[in-house]
């Protein structure tokens, strides 16, 4: 008897686990933010109005680590989370003029689009 309640919750965690892709995304996105916190942590030392960008940027990353674990670990905000920040982030590489940029977020935002079924209940 045990051992059927055993492999229950045993498959239970493994339909709950993230595909590959968004264990990728979520790698590079976190390694992302990382290096933009260490980058920005410079600037706190500087004073004036270059420290109030480095807390902006420092806290901007720091949440943006927080949606990555969320969407890691299959909770549907962040699923919303991400599909905001990535259109975003589309709208500002088009205004930039940065066509890969823009491509890429595409690519991530059409593929996340695709995993919202793991989002939901």
């Amino acid at each position: 008897m045990c051992a059927g309640v055993v492999g229950d919750t045993v498959s239970t965690i493994r339909e709950r686990q993230a595909p590959l892709g968004i264990e990728i995304f979520c790698l590079i996105g976190g390694l992302s933010a990382v290096a933009a916190i260490l980058l920005n942590l410079r600037l706190l030392g500087s004073g004036g109005s270059e420290a109030a960008l480095g807390v902006i940027f420092v806290a901007v990353s720091v949440g943006i680590l927080v949606v990555l674990a969320g969407l890691l670990g299959l909770q549907s905000w962040a699923w919303t989370a991400t599909m905001v920040l990535l259109g975003l982030n589309i709208v500002l590489s088009l205004v930039r003029l940065a066509v890969v940029g823009a491509i890429l977020g595409l690519v991530a935002l059409g593929y996340i689009y695709q995993q919202r079924s793991l989002y939901r209940g």
